[in-house]
């Protein structure tokens, strides 16, 4: 069985894929999904990317950042979660990418907040990193 999850704060519940593709509510927990490799035709193995984007789900619905999941799934930089998570992000339902998009903005809400409180940065630093919590809310709405 592919055990998928909720994606919904304060729940516990995975979906699990039945052979019909419909989905049974269980109440087990996939902490982080194990990576599937695929063998390519010269015989090395090549990260599936279905699965690692929605790794890249799982790892940010935990509340981990694009940095970690970069690091975790041995991305180049955290743009490459990033776009990851937006990929993953519109393949879903309407109704779980509204969801997905309220909690990722207030992710990026706390963030600003914590950054504009913070006193060991320069004015421009703190300038610097809102524009890029600005980027990342632009690239939640594109597609």
């Amino acid at each position: 069985m592919t055990y998928r999850a909720s994606w919904q704060r304060g729940r516990t519940s995975q979906r699990r894929a039945t052979e019909d593709d419909s989905f049974v509510w269980s109440k087990h927990t996939v902490v982080e999904p194990p990576i599937v490799k695929d063998e390519d035709s010269t015989g090395g193995s090549v990260t599936n990317d279905l699965d690692c984007d929605q790794r890249v789900l799982a790892l940010r619905d935990q509340g981990r950042s694009f940095l970690d999941i970069a690091r975790i799934l041995d991305l180049d930089d955290p743009r490459g979660a990033q776009a990851a998570f937006v990929k993953v992000l519109q393949q879903r339902p309407r109704a779980e990418q509204a969801w997905l998009r309220s909690c990722e903005m207030a992710r990026l809400d706390a963030l600003a907040s914590r950054m504009r409180g913070r006193d060991d940065l320069s004015v421009e630093e703190i300038i610097r990193h809102l524009r890029g919590l600005k980027h990342q809310r632009e690239t939640l709405f594109v597609g």
